[in-house]
């Protein structure tokens, strides 16, 4: 995952019109706004939060990423305070909305 998230995240901050994904962006802050919003996320967060989005839980986002559950909850602390959100599924509308995660649509069973 760190081949697609770059090195540019990994510094400062993070401005959701340039972040640079394998996916089309899908917009940037809402709100009428004409300035993009800006996030302060390390590469790490970025790949925690799109790992939040693929609805693993903490005990194997931190296997994948070889790294301990306590250091995920400080990740996803993290992430959930620079989102202004309060839990994982308004973390991953606000990174859909910012442009940070692919947007997915959902479609009725037949």
């Amino acid at each position: 995952m760190q081949d697609y998230l770059g090195s540019s995240l990994s510094h400062a901050m993070v401005d959701a019109s340039d972040v640079r994904l394998p996916w089309p962006l899908v917009g940037s802050a809402e709100g009428g706004s004409t300035r993009a919003r800006q996030f302060r996320l390390t590469a790490r967060q970025a790949e925690i939060l799109l790992l939040i989005s693929q609805g693993l839980p903490t005990k194997l986002i931190s296997r994948h990423l070889n790294i301990t559950a306590g250091t995920v909850k400080v990740h996803i602390s993290a992430i959930l305070r620079e989102l202004g959100v309060t839990n994982r599924l308004q973390a991953v509308l606000a990174g859909q909305r910012y442009g940070l995660l692919p947007r997915v649509e959902m479609h009725e069973s037949c």
